[in-house]
């Protein structure tokens, strides 16, 4: 249950699904402890969820008509409660309009066998998370490439990368694939280079993962399946 202030953003990652298996409707993925909702998005409570394929935010705010009820509707149409939904292993950012709250996400705990999976083009960012409530070990992830291998250079452009959100200090933790001269491959923060890095994603949290090389497909299996 992550605490977010006024103004900030959490990248919340999403490892659950419905009751009946299936992706989670937007209208139904975060609990917010007093929410915040208006006619103006502005002013309301926010989710931005990343279009992989188009490079952009699809935007949804808790929208509350003068004499009306709260609903969780699309940015460009207010008409309606949004129908959308997410499947876990995806990513969204909850932006916070309102005083400091915490945030609850819920829902079935989704089958721990197989693998969740994600196709990435040449330097595609797709806002990923594990689908399954566990962290996720960064100097370990090249072994969550089923088609493809990690892209690994001197410099961090060439390189794959995985970026965190820090929502305290509204920034990137930039992460990536270095392989010096001679050397083998490993996953540093781009500010260390000198050694591997021990951080870990933790449960509930999502990250970007750009590709630098050609199309590959990053698979985590679940927990079960390590």
């Amino acid at each position: 249950m992550p605490s977010i202030g006024n103004g900030q953003y959490v990248a919340l990652g999403v490892q659950f699904e419905n009751c009946a298996g299936g992706a989670i409707p937007v209208k139904d993925l975060v609990t917010v402890g007093t929410p915040t909702a208006s006619t103006a998005m502005g002013a309301s409570d926010q989710i931005w969820r990343w279009n992989t394929a188009a490079a952009e935010w699809t935007k949804y705010f808790s929208y509350k008509p003068r004499g009306g009820t709260a609903r969780w509707v699309v940015s460009t149409d207010t008409s309606a409660e949004t129908t959308d939904t997410v499947p876990a292993g995806e990513t969204v950012f909850f932006c916070r309009a309102g005083a400091a709250t915490t945030l609850t996400l819920s829902g079935a705990v989704k089958e721990m066998t197989g693998a969740s999976s994600v196709s990435v083009s040449n330097g595609q960012l797709a806002f990923m998370a594990n689908p399954w409530p566990t962290s996720v070990s960064i100097a370990n992830f090249s072994a969550n490439y089923s088609s493809g291998t990690a892209t690994a250079s001197t410099a961090m452009g060439a390189s794959d990368q995985i970026w965190r959100w820090d929502t305290a200090t509204a920034s990137w933790i930039k992460y990536f694939c270095y392989k010096p001269r001679g050397g083998t491959a490993r996953w540093v923060v781009s500010t260390n280079t000198d050694a591997e890095t021990t951080d870990t994603i933790p449960a509930g949290e999502g990250f970007f993962f750009q590709r630098a090389g050609s199309a590959a497909t990053i698979s985590i299996a679940a927990p079960a399946a390590n």
